[in-house]
């Protein structure tokens, strides 16, 4: 069984598109991982693998050494759920190697509401369009046929501030989604 899907992965500081639109990437059926945030080996022998940001589309500066930032990231599924796997390198990581700061255009960014940025920090966003339909560059629904999921470093919806992990991404100002 193949699934496929449009993804596009944001890194980094900010908001950054993957190259260009749409970008594919096909998931093939494996064995179910264990979700213990630890890549074992032989765990994703059986995923498709995709690395590099070099060609990304960047927000605030080109990434232009791996050392900067880097990505190996894996998917598959196992006919019943899509999984990934990211390996992620990065020499300076915000709010741990530096002092927190906030951007002009919104200096609620590290709040925990629709006033703030969940993407903003070192983070890493996975953008989903299921239904494989694209018309350009579009945001995410929100809606069950697209979505965006954000992991950040130094901020989650579980831990709050200062604890990483999962936040919703983007449609958070529509209240139909």
């Amino acid at each position: 069984m193949n699934a496929r899907i449009a993804l596009l992965l944001a890194l980094g500081f900010g908001i950054s598109y993957a190259g260009e639109f749409p970008r594919t990437l096909d998931a093939y059926a494996g064995k179910t991982p264990k979700l213990d945030g630890v890549i074992s080996p032989g765990e994703w022998d059986d995923a498709t693998e995709f690395s590099g940001v070099s060609d990304w589309i960047p927000q605030f500066s080109p990434t232009t050494d791996p050392k900067d930032l880097s990505l190996r990231g894996r998917v598959k599924h196992d006919g019943k759920r899509l999984y990934f796997a990211f390996d992620i390198t990065d020499d300076v990581l915000y709010g741990i190697d530096t002092p927190r700061w906030l951007p002009d255009e919104n200096p609620k960014a590290h709040e925990l509401s629709r006033d703030g940025f969940p993407w903003f920090g070192d983070e890493m966003e996975l953008l989903i369009n299921a239904s494989n339909r694209w018309s350009g560059n579009q945001m995410a629904e929100g809606n069950g046929s697209s979505w965006q999921m954000v992991c950040n470093l130094t901020k989650s919806r579980k831990g709050g501030v200062g604890v990483g992990g999962l936040l919703e991404g983007e449609p958070r100002r529509d209240l139909q989604s």
